[in-house]
C-alpha cells in the first residue's frame, strides 16, 4: 500500500510525501496525501500521551519555493467528555464545533482511535472513525469534533503551496470527499 517517501528537511520539520492506494467502495484510485509531521520527539511523548504545546510554524521564502508550507502540526489525545477543541489553540484556530470555522489553509487530519463526526459544505457529514483520514481545504466551511462517549486521538498539519493546489484542480483531491479510510498505520503515526 506504501508507494514513494521522499524526506526533505525543512528547519525543524520533516515533509514526507506519501502515496496510497485508496480502495473506496465504488472505485480504486491512487492517491497521494501528503503527511508532514515534526519529528515525534520534538512533539509529543508517545509513551505517555502528554502533548507539548502545539506548534505554529513561521513560513519562510525558502518553504514556498518548495511549493509546500506547514503552517501548524500537533498531536492530541481527547478523552471521552472532555472539552473540545481544548482551549491552549492560537485563538485564529480556536473554534466552536457547534457553529464550525473556515481556514485560509489546507488541513490533514489523522484520526488513530476514537471516534466523531466531520462535516463540510461541499461533503456533508460524515462518521469519522480510528484509521480515517481528513482533508480540510482552505476557504470550506467545516466543523469537525469526537464523539464525547469515546474521544479520539488525532495528528494534524495544517499546509498550503502551490504542490498541494496543483493536486486539487488536477482532480487528486475534492472538497466533496475530504475523508480517505486508511487503517492505523504504525509508519504514518511514528513520522
Amino acid at each position: 500500500m506504501l508507494g514513494t517517501q521522499i524526506y526533505y528537511e525543512l528547519h525543524d520539520y520533516i515533509v514526507c510525501f506519501l502515496a496510497f492506494n485508496i480502495n473506496l467502495l465504488t472505485f480504486s484510485a491512487v492517491t497521494s496525501i501528503f503527511i508532514i509531521k515534526l519529528a515525534p520527539s520534538k512533539l509529543c511523548n508517545h509513551n505517555t500521551n502528554t502533548m507539548e504545546p502545539i506548534k505554529y510554524i513561521a513560513q519562510n521564502e525558502r518553504d514556498e519555493q518548495w511549493g509546500l508550507t506547514v503552517c501548524s502540526v500537533g498531536y492530541q489525545k481527547v478523552g471521552a467528555d472532555e472539552e473540545y477543541p481544548p482551549q491552549k489553540h492560537n485563538q485564529e484556530y480556536l473554534f466552536n464545533p457547534a457553529n464550525g470555522r473556515v481556514l485560509p489553509e489546507y488541513q490533514l487530519l489523522y484520526i488513530v482511535e476514537g471516534e466523531g463526526i466531520l462535516q463540510t459544505r461541499h461533503g456533508g457529514q460524515h462518521n469519522i472513525k480510528a484509521g480515517d483520514m481528513f482533508l480540510l481545504f482552505p476557504g470550506e466551511w467545516h466543523t469537525y469534533r469526537p464523539d464525547p462517549s469515546t474521544g479520539w486521538k488525532e495528528y494534524w498539519i495544517g499546509f498550503s503551496g502551490t504542490n498541494i493546489d496543483n493536486r486539487v484542480q488536477a482532480g487528486f483531491f475534492s472538497v466533496e470527499k475530504p475523508v480517505y479510510t486508511i487503517g492505523y498505520n504504525e509508519t504514518i503515526v511514528e513520522l
